[in-house]
């Protein structure tokens, strides 16, 4: 994750679950949930996965620039990377 700009950037890292009924993700960890990426610099997030059985995994990585809202009453962080992520657990 790259800030290409001249002041310090204050992230959020989150591992949603990508199934709406889904509550916990399970198989996937991230090594930080907040990074300060320094000007002209970039930070390397780390995910582990390690599936506890025989099944499908999946999550969504989501990057959030700290300060930025929706422009609505709820007024959530807004998502400005994000992409899913799959994993399969086998023997």
């Amino acid at each position: 994750i790259t800030n290409s700009q001249k002041v310090p950037v204050d992230i959020t890292l989150t591992l949603p679950p990508s199934n709406k009924g889904q509550k916990v993700v399970e198989g996937f960890e991230l090594d930080t949930h907040r990074v300060q990426i320094p000007a002209y610099s970039s930070h390397y997030a780390v995910v582990s996965f390690t599936p506890a059985s025989m099944q499908s995994y999946s999550a969504i990585f989501d990057v959030s620039v700290d300060g930025q809202t929706k422009a609505s009453r709820d007024a959530r962080p807004v998502s400005n990377f994000s992409f899913e992520l799959h994993g399969e657990g086998h023997l």
